[in-house]
């Protein structure tokens, strides 16, 4: 599962087509409404596939100040105290799996079978 991003009408290669993985694509849209709210506030889910998104101005705003964040160091920065607050994070088992890493619940054991 994933985020892909495509350009509503691309100039370049560049905007024609982005994509994450779940596990990239939070951070880094999180990153993005925490540090340039401003540039970010035309586009209200984030985190969904619906559609939503930013016009060609705020997109190549947004582009522009992310260049500018990781050139500064800035970015680098934030990922850091990013990875070092998830790192302080309690560490919790899961009410699910049991720290097994399998669901052995009827859910589980429900979506086990439609996968075989």
């Amino acid at each position: 599962m994933g985020m892909d991003v495509f350009g509503r009408a691309p100039t370049s290669e560049a905007g024609n087509y982005f994509r994450r993985n779940v596990w990239g694509w939070r951070p880094l849209a999180d990153y993005c409404v925490e540090v340039f709210p401003e540039l970010t506030d035309k586009c209200r889910y984030w985190h969904s596939n619906d559609g939503d998104g930013l016009d060609k101005d705020h997109s190549i705003r947004l582009a522009k100040a992310i260049e500018a964040a990781v050139k500064d160091g800035s970015a680098e920065a934030y990922i850091k105290w990013r990875d070092a607050r998830v790192a302080a994070l309690p560490r919790k088992e899961c009410e699910f799996c049991h720290g097994k890493g399998i669901r052995t619940d009827k859910v589980g054991k429900l979506h086990h079978n439609r996968r075989s």
